[in-house]
């Protein structure tokens, strides 16, 4: 009998039940069929080659072009105890105040307020490509040079200082974005050192927190709180 192969429901549906054990011998102990081997998770993590933009095909339906705000920022996925891990590399963490070792993800989030919808992200892999963190905000929405923060708008009617100071509070979206992932998707929490295995984790990652982002906004649930406890059986159900 042929065994059952991971798949990208099946692992997407895993972060969004589980509660902190991210693992593959994890996710074949509560799988909903028994024949899934640690083997074929591992090799579903290292062969798939997801894209960034992927991502935005999956959200398109959910951003309106019209209005909102698009806020750009970076996060340091903590990997401190995983020294072997191909894409992590020493770098500041704004989070712990210290140089330390880890992933940093450059991420573009839409929002109109009470959405936290991610657009686009990068892995900062400056030795591997020449380029800086600004340089993967291409558009230059935030820009910050010394002590003066530069702002870009399409709204030429913001001339009032309070007004404009209001719009420009909506960038800590990104920050409650940032920790809404860590806390409920186990974004940090891929235990291979392979580059492939951990780029597959963070795509999926972003699909499980869209997920969960989608069900807020209908349930009309307000501010973004931990995941709720799921049953294992829910890897059956959630869609």
């Amino acid at each position: 009998m042929q065994k059952q192969k991971c798949s990208l429901p099946l692992y997407t549906n895993f972060l969004i039940a589980n509660q902190n054990r991210y693992s593959g011998v994890e996710l074949s102990k509560v799988a909903p069929f028994e024949d899934i081997s640690h083997d074929s998770i591992s090799r579903f993590l290292a062969s798939s080659n997801f894209t960034p933009s992927q991502l935005w095909n999956q959200v398109k339906p959910l951003v309106d072009k019209t209005t909102g705000y698009v806020i750009c920022d970076d996060t340091l996925l903590d990997k401190r105890y995983s020294k072997a891990n191909e894409l992590a590399k020493k770098q500041y963490s704004g989070k712990e105040h210290k140089v330390m070792n880890g992933i940093s993800l450059v991420n573009l989030l839409w929002t109109k307020g009470d959405e936290f919808i991610p657009i686009d992200y990068r892995i900062y892999q400056r030795e591997n490509d020449d380029k800086t963190k600004n340089d993967h905000f291409h558009d230059k929405i935030v820009h910050t040079n010394g002590d003066i923060t530069y702002v870009a708008s399409n709204d030429l009617t913001l001339t009032d200082y309070d007004t404009f100071t209001e719009h420009f509070h909506q960038r800590w979206k990104i920050e409650e974005f940032h920790r809404g992932i860590k806390q409920t998707t186990g974004i940090e929490k891929c235990y291979s050192t392979l580059a492939a295995s951990q780029l597959t984790h963070i795509f999926v990652s972003f699909l499980a927190f869209i997920k969960l982002e989608t069900r807020r906004i209908k349930e009309q649930i307000s501010g973004m709180s931990k995941k709720p406890l799921l049953p294992d059986f829910l890897l059956l159900t959630i869609c």
